[in-house]
């Protein structure tokens, strides 16, 4: 059977965990009900792109891993949030740390920023309408994740921003947009890079599997190889084909391309190493 349970309470949390290194905090009973709720809706009601692992010697942290949705400048690539809840969680919600691999190249996601900071309603970091804020009647760790891979990871993450929603449909909204994926795009072409170079703890054979054994990986090579020969194809043209219009990312610029050659020359080394690792077998 595939590794890709959505679902796991592991015995340790890794060393690698954002939280790793902070004090436990002293769970109540009534925090130890809430978590049994928690991990039963997790087991039942996660997508199959979100995998989260709990742990038995840290009931306070966990780790999620969000794979980008289809026709977003996200697709196929992974995104790694570690999480902690506090003494008061549930009356307070989950603490989140994006591991952000852009390299200083800037945030993938005007949500998501270098730093970790996740910035949502739900999770108290950005002010939004009461009824998006976190309730501790209402709101659920399965909510917070499923909130951030459906308004976070989107087709169109420049306007994210809120000053930018106004231009949504004007020619400068539209450039921008357009310029703001190809970057995304790019930059999480290196997140698979990243994943699969440095284990990532209790997680590794996950992504394995994923992007080795289940071919993912050269689904993503594939699917940016087309890319650069489409957007070679039409470098100059002012209008995108109409029958593009409608892709997350329907080309992209001389710079663009080049950038992202450079990010398939690691990933080529990789799946070689990986096929080369199965014909020794």
């Amino acid at each position: 059977d595939p590794p890709w349970k959505r679902f796991e309470v592991l015995p340790s949390a890794p060393v690698d965990h954002a939280f790793y290194n902070t004090p436990p905090a002293q769970h109540t009973r009534q925090f130890m009900a809430r978590m049994s709720k928690e991990y039963k809706a997790l087991q039942s009601s996660l997508p199959d792109s979100i995998l989260v692992r709990a742990y038995e010697d840290r009931t306070d942290l966990l780790r999620s891993l969000i794979i980008g949705p289809e026709n977003t400048p996200y697709e196929d690539a992974p995104f790694v949030i570690d999480w902690m809840l506090d003494a008061n969680f549930p009356q307070t919600p989950p603490i989140a740390h994006f591991l952000s691999w852009t390299n200083g190249n800037g945030r993938v996601n005007p949500n998501l920023y270098e730093e970790g900071k996740v910035c949502l309603s739900i999770l108290g970091t950005w002010a939004g309408d009461k009824s998006e804020s976190w309730s501790a009647s209402r709101s659920s760790l399965l909510q917070a994740l499923v909130s951030i891979q459906g308004l976070v990871l989107v087709k169109e993450p420049w306007f994210c921003e809120p000053a930018y929603e106004k231009l949504r449909g004007t020619e400068d909204g539209i450039v921008n947009s357009r310029l703001y994926n190809e970057k995304a795009y790019v930059l999480s072409r290196g997140f698979v890079r990243r994943a699969l170079e440095i284990p990532l703890g209790g997680l590794e054979e996950e992504l394995r599997w994923f992007y080795h054994t289940s071919g993912k990986l050269r689904k993503v090579l594939g699917d940016a190889r087309a890319l650069i020969v489409k957007s070679t194809a039409t470098q100059g043209d002012a209008e995108v084909p109409e029958a593009d219009r409608e892709r997350a990312v329907p080309r992209l610029s001389s710079g663009g391309i080049i950038a992202l050659e450079r990010t398939l020359g690691k990933l080529q080394a990789l799946q070689d190493a990986q096929t080369a690792t199965e014909a020794n077998a």
